[in-house]
């Protein structure tokens, strides 16, 4: 289930409006490499603040690096729009899987 959840997707959940013991299931148990002091919502949300600065950032590295394949891919890039999006979109199939998940 959790390699199907986009970017967009955790970035929006991870903000605070979502803070409770649901959101504290679902990083604990998505989130199993992280050390057991890190599975929070506040220490993932720190490590994504900003995504869109960052995603610019790295796609202004890959641009000094592959000029070529940069264009391409950003030709496909579709994370602003996510960003944008957040939560929305996926709220149902999230309510969905969670329900399943804690069953």
């Amino acid at each position: 289930m959790v390699s199907e959840l986009t970017l967009g997707f955790w970035a929006a959940l991870l903000s605070s409006p979502y803070e409770g013991r649901l959101v504290r299931s679902v990083v604990a148990r998505s989130m199993k490499k992280l050390p057991a002091e890190h599975r929070t919502r506040h220490f993932v949300a720190g490590r994504t603040k900003d995504l869109g600065h960052q995603h610019q950032m790295l796609g202004q590295l890959a641009g000094w690096l592959y000029p070529t394949y940069t264009t391409l891919v950003l030709s496909h890039d579709r994370f602003g729009k996510m960003l944008d999006d957040g939560l929305a979109p996926f709220r149902t199939e999230l309510q969905d899987r969670i329900l399943k998940e804690l069953r």
